[in-house]
């Protein structure tokens, strides 16, 4: 972080990690909890950075259970979609409650509940992609999208099915 402050960024991606992968992060979400809160407050006196600047990322499990935690921090949200996707939660309710709050944004193919993601956005229902672009697009605010895909293939198929939408919104 004190590499990249001269370039002011416009945020820091952060994962609350749990004990485990998954849905369930921990066998004692509780402790967890407090952890993850006495941890971020060492943090945050230590950084100095401004809150909204923090940008905690949807990971594996359901964001509901960080959430409380990170509207009285108040940290701003990554919402990964592709993860909300990927793991087969609510996207739409998603959206509702963390879009207005996320100040990045991270987009990638998803290939099923369950199934691989960070893969290009072709391989994505086509509804639920035009249904988040949709809601993207209808909100005011600044923040930066990441096509978060891992190789040149998937990125040029991503740009073309962005660039389909994008004469549809």
């Amino acid at each position: 972080m004190e590499r990249t402050a001269p370039l002011e960024p416009f945020g820091y991606v952060l994962h609350l990690e749990g004990d485990r992968p998954g849905p369930v992060p921990s066998l004692d979400i509780p402790a967890w909890l407090e952890n993850l809160d006495r941890s971020l407050e060492a943090w945050m006196e230590k950084t100095l950075l401004p809150a909204r600047c923090v940008c905690v990322e949807t990971l594996g499990y359901p964001f509901e259970l960080v959430w409380p935690l990170v509207r009285r921090r108040g940290l701003a949200v990554t919402l990964d979609i592709g993860h909300v996707w990927a793991m087969g939660y609510d996207a739409e309710a998603s959206v509702q409650t963390l879009l207005s709050h996320a100040r990045i944004v991270h987009l990638h193919g998803v290939q099923g509940i369950g199934g691989e993601d960070h893969l290009g956005l072709e391989v994505t229902d086509p509804i639920l992609l035009e249904s988040f672009l949709k809601a993207l697009s209808s909100q005011r605010g600044d923040r930066v999208l990441t096509l978060e895909v891992f190789c040149q293939e998937h990125l040029e198929s991503s740009m073309e099915v962005l660039e389909r939408f994008r004469s549809q919104l």
